[in-house]
């Protein structure tokens, strides 16, 4: 049951890695484009470096990969190699606390480099936003969040899927709201699309998320088991 990829892409946007989180086993499942399988990491566990159900990831410009360790309520950090460089959170709703968090996204510096983590804390509710430690490099702190319960603008029902977009601003999949909602970089609602149904401009528990170059949104539309694409000119 894979359910979350990435691409570690070269400077000319070729393919180079695909990091798979291969939920159902545990794992992340590293390919080496084009000659196929190359390596995995993980093992089912709660212990610091295992993984129960990884449902997100994400990957920095150094090849950092970012994993939302969905089952064990915390976000893990490998180095490219797939060693453990650290890890944040627990069980809870207070700040830095999640539940079953299923969506993680990186905005990144010229140079690849991580300037915030922002994670869909699915069974909280609401995204929060975890940045670099001012002392401890290579550490994260919470920085914010945003989000409560609900169906108004701004509210999330069990946001799964998040993505920075070229300007900086938020796209989350607010899935059991059968929405996109779109935040500025400190969170401010900006404005939502979508609703329940299978037509266009419809969703049913919209999922996973991409944001391309051009500002385009990808949603994976689950339960139509479908990918759609809408294009926003004011992003």
């Amino acid at each position: 049951r894979p359910s979350g990829v990435a691409l570690g892409l070269d400077v000319t946007d070729v393919i180079l890695r695909m990091y798979v989180a291969d939920t159902g086993n545990d794992r992340i499942q590293v390919f080496n484009a084009p000659s196929g399988p190359w390596f995995a990491f993980g093992t089912a566990g709660s212990s610091p470096g295992r993984l129960n159900g990884p449902s997100a990831i994400a990957v920095d410009g150094a090849g950092r990969i970012v994993v939302a360790d969905t089952g064990n309520d915390r976000i893990q950090i490998f180095a490219s190699d797939g060693s453990l460089a650290t890890l944040f959170g627990h069980a809870g709703s207070r700040a830095g606390q999640f539940d079953r968090p299923s969506g993680v996204a990186l905005d990144l510096d010229p140079s690849g480099n991580i300037l915030q983590i922002y994670v869909a804390d699915t069974g909280n509710d609401r995204v929060q936003v975890f940045g670099p430690h001012a002392v401890l490099a290579g550490e994260f702190v919470f920085e914010m969040q945003f989000g409560a319960p609900g169906t108004g603008a701004g509210e999330f029902n069990a946001p799964a899927g998040i993505a920075v977009a070229p300007n900086g601003e938020i796209v989350v999949a607010d899935t059991g709201n059968h929405r996109v909602q779109i935040f500025s970089g400190d969170g401010q609602f900006q404005r939502e699309f979508g609703s329940l149904g299978s037509g266009d401009g419809e969703l049913h528990e919209p999922a996973g998320l991409a944001v391309a170059a051009d500002g385009s949104i990808l949603a994976a539309n689950q339960r139509e088991r479908a990918l759609r694409t809408f294009t926003l000119p004011v992003l």
